[in-house]
Protein backbone atom coordinates (compact mmCIF):
# COMPACT_ATOMS: atom_id res chain seq x y z
CA UNK A 1 0.00 0.00 0.00
CA UNK A 2 1.17 3.12 -0.83
CA UNK A 3 0.41 6.32 1.85
CA UNK A 4 0.20 10.50 0.71
CA UNK A 5 0.02 12.84 4.20
CA UNK A 6 -0.68 16.16 3.71
CA UNK A 7 -0.41 18.91 6.48
CA UNK A 8 -2.18 22.33 6.05
CA UNK A 9 -3.06 25.12 8.06
CA UNK A 10 -6.33 26.74 8.00
CA UNK A 11 -5.22 30.59 7.83
CA UNK A 12 -8.80 31.95 7.30
CA UNK A 13 -12.64 30.07 7.90
CA UNK A 14 -13.68 27.76 10.09
CA UNK A 15 -12.16 24.36 11.10
CA UNK A 16 -15.69 23.19 11.80
CA UNK A 17 -17.13 23.82 8.72
CA UNK A 18 -14.20 22.66 6.65
CA UNK A 19 -14.36 19.04 7.91
CA UNK A 20 -18.25 19.03 7.57
CA UNK A 21 -17.27 19.94 4.00
CA UNK A 22 -14.69 17.49 3.88
CA UNK A 23 -16.82 14.90 5.48
CA UNK A 24 -20.03 15.60 3.34
CA UNK A 25 -18.25 15.64 -0.11
CA UNK A 26 -14.68 15.14 -0.48
CA UNK A 27 -14.26 11.68 1.55
CA UNK A 28 -17.15 10.42 -0.33
CA UNK A 29 -15.48 11.07 -3.92
CA UNK A 30 -12.37 9.47 -2.69
CA UNK A 31 -13.71 6.75 -1.59
CA UNK A 32 -14.94 5.59 -4.90
CA UNK A 33 -11.80 5.98 -6.88
CA UNK A 34 -9.59 2.98 -8.29
CA UNK A 35 -7.67 1.47 -5.42
CA UNK A 36 -8.94 3.48 -2.45
CA UNK A 37 -7.66 1.66 0.84
CA UNK A 38 -8.35 4.32 3.60
CA UNK A 39 -8.77 8.02 3.91
CA UNK A 40 -8.63 10.13 6.81
CA UNK A 41 -8.56 14.01 8.34
CA UNK A 42 -6.65 14.72 11.55
CA UNK A 43 -7.43 18.03 13.19
CA UNK A 44 -4.40 19.16 14.98
CA UNK A 45 -3.40 22.19 17.20
CA UNK A 46 -2.24 25.76 15.79
CA UNK A 47 -5.48 25.32 13.58
CA UNK A 48 -3.36 22.49 11.00
CA UNK A 49 -4.68 20.03 9.67
CA UNK A 50 -3.35 16.31 8.38
CA UNK A 51 -5.05 14.00 5.37
CA UNK A 52 -3.85 10.93 5.28
CA UNK A 53 -4.69 8.63 2.15
CA UNK A 54 -4.34 5.18 1.44
CA UNK A 55 -4.03 3.55 -1.86
CA UNK A 56 -3.16 0.38 -3.90
CA UNK A 57 -0.42 2.15 -5.60
CA UNK A 58 1.17 5.63 -5.65
CA UNK A 59 -0.62 5.94 -9.33
CA UNK A 60 -4.05 6.19 -7.75
CA UNK A 61 -2.76 7.94 -4.70
CA UNK A 62 -1.27 10.64 -7.53
CA UNK A 63 -4.67 10.74 -9.00
CA UNK A 64 -5.97 11.52 -5.47
CA UNK A 65 -4.18 14.68 -5.08
CA UNK A 66 -4.81 16.24 -8.12
CA UNK A 67 -8.60 15.12 -7.40
CA UNK A 68 -8.22 17.02 -4.54
CA UNK A 69 -6.72 19.84 -5.65
CA UNK A 70 -9.89 20.40 -8.20
CA UNK A 71 -11.87 19.74 -5.18
CA UNK A 72 -10.37 22.32 -2.84
CA UNK A 73 -9.93 25.14 -5.88
CA UNK A 74 -14.11 24.36 -6.01
CA UNK A 75 -15.55 24.13 -2.59
CA UNK A 76 -13.04 26.08 -0.13
CA UNK A 77 -13.25 29.64 -1.95
CA UNK A 78 -13.90 30.98 1.05
CA UNK A 79 -11.13 29.77 2.88
CA UNK A 80 -7.73 30.11 2.77
CA UNK A 81 -6.25 26.26 3.31
CA UNK A 82 -2.39 26.35 2.88
CA UNK A 83 -0.86 23.22 2.10
CA UNK A 84 2.53 22.98 4.37
CA UNK A 85 3.83 19.34 4.12
CA UNK A 86 3.60 16.47 1.23
CA UNK A 87 5.08 13.01 2.74
CA UNK A 88 4.67 10.27 0.16
CA UNK A 89 5.83 6.52 0.51
CA UNK A 90 5.14 3.02 0.74
CA UNK A 91 3.82 1.76 3.93
CA UNK A 92 6.62 -0.85 5.19
CA UNK A 93 4.49 -2.08 8.50
CA UNK A 94 1.06 -1.91 8.82
CA UNK A 95 -1.98 -3.62 11.84
CA UNK A 96 -5.59 -2.39 11.68
CA UNK A 97 -8.42 -3.76 13.83
CA UNK A 98 -11.77 -3.81 12.33
CA UNK A 99 -12.87 -0.76 13.75
CA UNK A 100 -11.00 1.05 11.59
CA UNK A 101 -14.05 0.03 8.71
CA UNK A 102 -16.35 1.76 11.08
CA UNK A 103 -16.58 5.88 8.90
CA UNK A 104 -15.88 8.91 11.43
CA UNK A 105 -18.63 11.50 10.33
CA UNK A 106 -17.33 15.20 11.77
CA UNK A 107 -20.80 15.39 13.18
CA UNK A 108 -20.81 13.11 14.92
CA UNK A 109 -17.67 12.24 17.08
CA UNK A 110 -14.07 11.39 16.72
CA UNK A 111 -10.96 9.19 17.72
CA UNK A 112 -7.33 10.08 18.31
CA UNK A 113 -4.07 9.74 16.07
CA UNK A 114 -0.58 10.41 16.93
CA UNK A 115 1.75 11.39 14.13
CA UNK A 116 6.19 10.29 14.84
CA UNK A 117 8.39 11.54 12.97
CA UNK A 118 12.00 9.63 13.56
CA UNK A 119 15.40 9.94 12.32
CA UNK A 120 17.96 7.06 12.54
CA UNK A 121 21.29 7.90 12.86
CA UNK A 122 23.02 4.70 13.60
CA UNK A 123 21.56 1.09 12.31
CA UNK A 124 20.57 -0.44 9.76
CA UNK A 125 16.94 1.11 8.84
CA UNK A 126 15.97 -2.70 7.60
CA UNK A 127 16.54 -4.14 10.74
CA UNK A 128 14.11 -1.41 12.40
CA UNK A 129 11.77 -1.74 10.31
CA UNK A 130 11.84 -5.58 10.56
CA UNK A 131 11.84 -5.69 14.49
CA UNK A 132 8.78 -3.41 14.35
CA UNK A 133 6.88 -5.50 12.35
CA UNK A 134 7.55 -9.02 14.16
CA UNK A 135 7.68 -7.03 17.97
CA UNK A 136 6.48 -3.54 18.05
CA UNK A 137 3.46 -4.03 15.73
CA UNK A 138 2.19 -6.89 17.36
CA UNK A 139 2.12 -5.06 21.06
CA UNK A 140 0.69 -1.81 19.46
CA UNK A 141 -2.35 -3.72 18.56
CA UNK A 142 -2.99 -4.94 21.93
CA UNK A 143 -3.68 -1.53 23.81
CA UNK A 144 -7.43 -0.90 25.19
CA UNK A 145 -8.22 1.42 22.04
CA UNK A 146 -6.48 0.08 18.98
CA UNK A 147 -7.74 0.87 15.53
CA UNK A 148 -4.60 1.25 13.30
CA UNK A 149 -1.13 1.41 12.75
CA UNK A 150 1.67 2.51 10.09
CA UNK A 151 5.25 2.89 9.28
CA UNK A 152 6.88 4.46 6.54
CA UNK A 153 10.33 5.07 5.22
CA UNK A 154 10.76 8.38 3.98
CA UNK A 155 14.04 8.03 2.55
CA UNK A 156 17.39 10.13 4.25
CA UNK A 157 17.23 7.56 7.82
CA UNK A 158 14.06 8.76 8.27
CA UNK A 159 10.45 7.08 9.25
CA UNK A 160 7.25 8.01 10.41
CA UNK A 161 4.38 6.67 12.25
CA UNK A 162 0.63 6.76 12.47
CA UNK A 163 -1.00 5.32 15.36
CA UNK A 164 -4.75 5.57 15.83
CA UNK A 165 -6.74 4.71 18.94
CA UNK A 166 -10.26 5.28 20.25
CA UNK A 167 -9.25 8.25 22.38
CA UNK A 168 -5.51 10.08 23.91
CA UNK A 169 -5.57 7.32 26.19
CA UNK A 170 -4.46 4.66 24.06
CA UNK A 171 -2.15 6.89 22.15
CA UNK A 172 -0.41 7.90 24.97
CA UNK A 173 0.26 4.17 26.04
CA UNK A 174 1.63 3.22 22.54
CA UNK A 175 4.00 6.67 22.98
CA UNK A 176 5.39 4.38 26.55
CA UNK A 177 5.61 1.41 24.59
CA UNK A 178 7.36 3.22 21.56
CA UNK A 179 9.49 4.02 24.28
CA UNK A 180 10.22 1.15 25.99
CA UNK A 181 10.37 -0.97 22.39
CA UNK A 182 13.60 1.31 21.46
CA UNK A 183 15.32 0.78 25.10
CA UNK A 184 14.74 -2.36 25.24
CA UNK A 185 15.31 -4.45 21.61
CA UNK A 186 17.02 -1.39 19.32
CA UNK A 187 20.13 -0.96 21.65
CA UNK A 188 22.26 -1.06 18.80
CA UNK A 189 20.34 1.85 17.31
CA UNK A 190 20.67 5.54 17.66
CA UNK A 191 17.11 6.70 16.74
CA UNK A 192 15.56 10.02 17.83
CA UNK A 193 12.16 11.39 17.74
CA UNK A 194 12.16 14.44 15.65
CA UNK A 195 9.08 15.02 15.67
CA UNK A 196 5.35 14.16 17.20
CA UNK A 197 1.97 15.98 16.58
CA UNK A 198 -1.27 14.71 17.56
CA UNK A 199 -5.26 15.32 17.23
CA UNK A 200 -8.46 14.33 16.71
CA UNK A 201 -10.08 12.44 13.60
CA UNK A 202 -12.76 13.76 12.57
CA UNK A 203 -13.23 11.95 9.14
CA UNK A 204 -12.64 8.75 7.66
CA UNK A 205 -13.32 6.31 5.80
CA UNK A 206 -11.95 2.82 4.90
CA UNK A 207 -12.26 -0.68 2.55
CA UNK A 208 -11.90 -3.79 4.03
CA UNK A 209 -8.16 -3.88 2.44
CA UNK A 210 -6.75 -2.49 5.14
CA UNK A 211 -6.91 -5.32 7.48
CA UNK A 212 -4.41 -6.75 5.61
CA UNK A 213 -1.51 -6.44 7.19
CA UNK A 214 1.94 -5.06 5.66
CA UNK A 215 5.11 -7.08 6.84
CA UNK A 216 8.52 -5.41 6.18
Amino acid sequence: MFASIRRYRLVTGSMDDLMHRVDASFAEQIAEQEGFVAYHVVELPDREVISVSIFDGPKQAEASRELAQRWTEAELRDMDLQRIEVLRSEIDVSRASEAMLEPLHAATGSEFCAVRRYELRAGSISEVLSRVDTSFAETVQGIDGFRGYMLLELGNDELVSLTFFRDRAGADASDDAAARFVTEELPGSDIVRTAARSGDVHVSRARAEVLVPEHA
